[in-house]
């Protein structure tokens, strides 16, 4: 009954850990995703609406 109990508490301990771990990383996942697609759509935003020079963005003074 004892070898039993400490069978069920390893598994506890084991899923206490693992579940956070495997939550963080699905977690890490998505933002990892998000951020690349963010910084594709951005860049090719900036592509597409680039002025024609550099310097026609700048005020002459």
């Amino acid at each position: 009954m004892e070898s039993m109990l400490g069978v069920i508490g390893s598994v506890a301990i084991v899923g206490w850990v693992v579940v956070p771990a495997m939550a963080l990383l699905l977690l890490y996942g998505v933002i990892r995703v998000a951020v690349a697609r963010g910084l594709r759509d951005h860049q090719l935003w900036m592509e597409k609406n680039r002025p024609d020079d550099l310097l026609s963005s700048v005020d002459a003074i």
